[in-house]
C-alpha cells in the first residue's frame, strides 16, 4: 500500500531556531498515526511556550528594576534628610566637642638582645684540659723485665677554683615617668544675670527673696542689688522709734498675716513668732483683753469689748464678701468686679446698716477715705479679720528681723541712703544712676514718688498725707474730750455723725474727716518707765496735732512724759474705683517690648512692682505683687535660655522631626508605587 504523501511542515515562529536550533524545517510535526498514537514530545508547543515566557519575564524585570530605582531614591532622601536633622540638631545644641584626649607616651620596653645596653651572656667558667695518657710502648720479641718498683706517688695539690664568673652589667635605670597631661581648660561660667531693685519696702524685698529663690530652684546664678533712699528697710510707711525705755516701736504695720507670703517667709528663715487667734486685736494694740469704739464727734456709734470682731464679722453676707476680697488679692485684684464700684454703692441692703459705725470706721483708719470713695475691693481687705496673724517674737514692735532676713537669704547687696535718680538703657542693659550694667531693674517704690527718669508707665495715683504723734503719759485718756464717757475704750476709731455722713461719705483726706480731728486713737501698750507704769498712745490724723490738744487728752494738769511727732505727705495711697486698666508689672510680654495695660511702652528688662496700691493696701497685698514680678522674671529669663535645658530639648526634637519626616517620606513613596503596580 503506497504510503501518502507527508504533509508540509509548519514554518517555526521567529527566533525558535535560535533557541531551539535543533527544529528545523525537515522535522515532522504529527505526521501520521502512528505518531499521533506514539507518546512522542511536542517541541514546537514546548518553544511557543518558552518563548512566550521569555518575552513576560523580560517586561516584569523591566518592571523590578523601576521599582528598585525609586525605592533605593527614596531611601537615599530619607537619609539625606535625616544627616540635615542632624547637622541641624548640631547647629541648635551647639554641643561641644569632647576635648582631645592627651596623648600618652609608648609603654616602655625593654632593649633588644643585642643593644649595648643589654648585658653580655654570662661566660660559663673554663674547665682546664683533661691530662693526656702516655702512648703504649713499642712491640718487642722479648718481654721487657719487670720495672723495679716505683715509689709511691706523691698526692697532687687539689685543682685551683675555677674563676668567679665575671659580674653581670646591672641594667639601666628606667626613664622617668612621663608629665601628667595639663589639665583641660575649665568650662566657661555660666552667665551670671544682674538685677537692680529700687526700693527697700514689702514690694522690693519679697521680689528680691522670691527671685533669689527661684533662680536656686532652677539653677540660675544671680547677683541682685537693691537701692533704697531712707536709712532702713521696710518702705516709706516704716518708721522705727526708739522710745525712752530704749524700744524700737515701728509706726507701720507690726503683724502678719500667717497664711501669706510674708508668714512663708518667717517660717523659712526660722524667726520665733507669736500666734495670735483670729478676732483678737494685737493688730492695733497689746492690751487684753482690748476695748473698741466708734467715735462720731458727738457720742459714741459703736462699742464692744475684746470680742468686737466676731460682733459684727459673723454675719453671713459680709463673710462671704470678705473670702471673696481675700481670694481676689491672689487672682488678678486690678480687674475684679469688686474693683470696679465703691463700697457704699456694692454693698448690700442687707448689711448697709453697718455702713457708718462698723465698715467706713476701717477704711478711714487704713486709707484716710470714707466708704464713697473708695472700691469696694479696698474696703473689705481693710475691714478683714486674718484668720490667724502673728508678730515676732522678740521685736514684736517691728518687723526688721523679717525684711533683714529677707536680704541675707537673697545675698543681695543693699545700699541705703541711695536714690536712684534716673533709669537708662544701652544695648539691652539697664543702668541705674551711674552704675553698673543690669539685666532687669525692678520699680518696687511708686513711680508717681520715685521722682524716677524712664520709670515704668503707671497710673498717677494720689496720696493724702498723714501725721503720727507717739505719746507717753502715766494718765489713762480723759473722757472731757468724749463728751464726759467715764471709760474710754482702747482702740477709738471715727466716724462722720448722722448728718453729716451724706456728703462727707464722699470726701476723702482732710475733707472728709468730719467733726472727729483723728482718724484713730490706741493705746499701744504699758511701758514701765523710770521706775512708774506710762501708757504708749498712737494718734493719727490728717492735720498736725498741738501740744494742747495732746494734753487735753489725756486731762488738764495730768503730764505727758514724752512726746514723738511724725509728718508723711504721702502716708496713703487713695484706692479709687478702677473701670480702665491699671499699671501692670512691665517688662514686656514674653521678655519683648509691648504695651501695658494703661497704653505706655513696656520696656524689656523693666519691671514695676509697686502696682497693688492703686488696688489695696498693706504689706500682705504689697508682698503678692512682689511675688507676681520675681516669677515673672524667671520665667523670663528662662525663656530667653538662662537653662540648658532648653536648648538640649530643642536639637532632640529637630533630630526626630527629620528622621520621622524621612521615614514617613519613604513609607508614603513605597506604599503609592505599590498601589500603581497592582501590587
Amino acid at each position: 500500500m503506497p504510503r501518502s504523501p507527508s504533509p508540509e511542515p509548519a514554518t517555526p515562529p521567529p527566533g525558535y531556531s535560535v533557541l531551539y536550533p535543533a527544529l528545523d524545517e525537515r522535522t515532522p510535526l504529527l505526521t501520521t498515526p502512528q505518531q499521533h498514537q506514539a507518546p512522542q514530545h511536542n517541541y514546537r508547543a514546548t518553544a511557543v511556550f518558552h518563548i512566550a515566557h521569555h518575552e513576560h519575564g523580560g517586561r516584569r524585570r523591566v518592571r523590578d528594576h523601576r521599582v528598585l530605582h525609586v525605592v533605593l531614591l527614596l531611601v537615599g532622601i530619607g537619609v539625606v534628610c535625616g544627616g540635615l536633622g542632624f547637622m541641624l540638631a548640631r547647629a541648635v545644641v551647639a554641643v561641644p566637642a569632647p576635648p582631645p584626649s592627651p596623648s600618652l607616651p609608648p609603654p616602655f620596653l625593654p632593649p633588644p638582645s643585642g643593644s649595648p645596653s643589654s648585658p653580655p651572656p654570662s661566660a660559663s667558667p673554663s674547665l682546664p684540659p683533661p691530662s693526656a695518657s702516655p702512648p703504649p710502648p713499642p712491640p718487642s720479641a722479648s718481654p721487657p723485665p719487670p720495672p723495679p718498683p716505683s715509689p709511691p706517688p706523691s698526692p697532687s695539690p687539689p685543682p685551683p677554683p675555677p674563676p668567679p664568673p665575671p659580674p653581670s652589667p646591672s641594667p639601666p635605670p628606667p626613664p622617668p615617668p612621663p608629665p601628667p597631661p595639663p589639665p583641660p581648660p575649665p568650662p566657661p561660667p555660666p552667665r551670671v544675670r544682674q538685677i537692680a531693685i529700687i526700693g527697700a519696702g514689702p514690694a522690693g524685698l519679697t521680689t528680691a527673696y522670691h527671685v533669689a529663690k527661684l533662680c536656686r530652684e532652677y539653677s540660675i546664678p544671680v547677683s541682685i542689688t537693691i537701692y533704697e533712699r531712707s536709712s532702713h528697710l521696710g518702705g516709706r510707711g516704716t518708721h522705727p522709734i526708739t522710745l525712752p525705755t530704749g524700744d524700737i516701736f515701728d509706726l507701720a504695720a507690726t503683724t502678719i498675716a500667717s497664711d501669706s507670703y510674708l508668714g512663708a517667709a518667717v517660717r523659712a528663715l526660722h524667726i520665733p513668732t507669736t500666734h495670735h487667734p483670729a478676732g483678737a486685736p494685737t493688730a492695733l494694740t497689746s492690751e487684753s483683753p482690748a476695748t473698741f469704739g466708734v467715735y462720731d464727734g458727738r457720742s459714741w456709734a459703736q462699742q464692744s469689748s475684746d470680742r468686737f470682731f466676731s460682733t459684727w464679722w459673723d454675719a453671713p453676707e459680709l463673710k462671704r464678701l470678705i473670702a471673696t476680697a481675700q481670694s481676689a488679692v491672689h487672682h488678678d485684684p486690678a480687674h475684679h468686679p469688686l474693683a470696679a464700684g465703691t463700697a457704699e454703692e456694692l454693698f448690700p441692703p442687707a448689711i448697709a446698716h453697718l455702713n457708718r459705725h462698723l465698715l467706713n470706721p476701717w477704711t478711714r483708719a487704713a486709707h484716710a477715705q470714707n466708704l464713697g470713695t473708695i472700691s469696694a475691693l479696698a474696703a473689705l481687705l481693710a475691714v478683714a479679720p486674718p484668720e490667724q496673724h502673728i508678730t515676732l517674737r522678740d521685736s514684736p514692735g517691728t518687723l526688721q528681723p523679717l525684711w533683714e532676713g529677707m536680704v541675707h537669704a537673697a545675698n543681695a547687696t543693699l545700699h541705703l541712703d541711695t536714690p536712684a535718680t534716673a533709669l537708662w538703657q544701652t544695648n539691652g542693659s539697664w543702668h541705674v544712676d551711674d552704675s553698673d550694667a543690669f539685666d532687669d531693674v525692678v520699680l518696687a517704690a511708686p513711680a508717681s514718688l520715685a521722682g524716677l527718669y524712664n520709670a515704668p508707665p503707671a497710673i498717677d495715683t494720689l496720696y493724702t498725707p498723714l501725721y503720727t504723734t507717739l505719746f507717753l503719759s502715766p494718765s489713762r485718756l480723759s473722757g472731757h474730750m468724749f463728751h464726759g464717757a467715764a471709760h474710754i475704750p482702747d482702740v477709738v476709731l471715727s466716724t462722720p455723725c448722722t448728718w453729716e455722713w451724706d456728703y462727707l461719705s464722699g470726701r476723702s483726706g482732710a475733707a472728709g474727716l468730719g467733726a472727729p480731728r483723728f482718724w484713730s486713737l490706741v493705746r499701744v501698750r504699758t511701758v514701765i518707765w523710770r521706775g512708774q507704769r506710762h501708757w504708749l498712745y498712737r494718734l493719727t490724723g490728717p492735720e498736725k496735732f498741738d501740744a494742747g490738744y495732746i494734753q487735753a487728752l489725756v486731762g488738764v494738769g495730768q503730764p505727758v512724759a514724752w512726746r514723738q511727732d511724725v509728718a508723711m505727705d504721702a502716708g496713703w495711697a487713695l484706692v479709687v474705683p478702677r473701670e480702665g486698666p491699671v499699671s501692670g508689672i512691665g517688662g514686656g510680654e514674653n521678655g519683648e517690648d509691648g504695651e501695658d495695660g494703661e497704653g505706655g511702652k513696656k520696656a524689656k528688662g523693666r519691671w514695676y512692682a509697686s502696682g497693688m496700691e492703686e488696688t489695696a493696701a498693706g504689706v500682705d497685698a504689697a508682698a503678692v505683687r512682689g511675688v507676681e514680678v520675681a516669677e515673672a522674671i524667671v520665667a523670663a529669663w528662662r525663656r530667653d535660655g538662662a537653662g540648658a535645658e532648653a536648648h538640649e530639648s530643642m536639637g532632640v526634637l529637630a533630630v526626630a522631626a527629620w528622621g520621622v519626616a524621612g521615614g514617613v517620606g519613604l513609607l508614603v513613596g513605597a506604599s503609592l508605587i505599590i498601589v500603581l503596580n497592582g501590587y
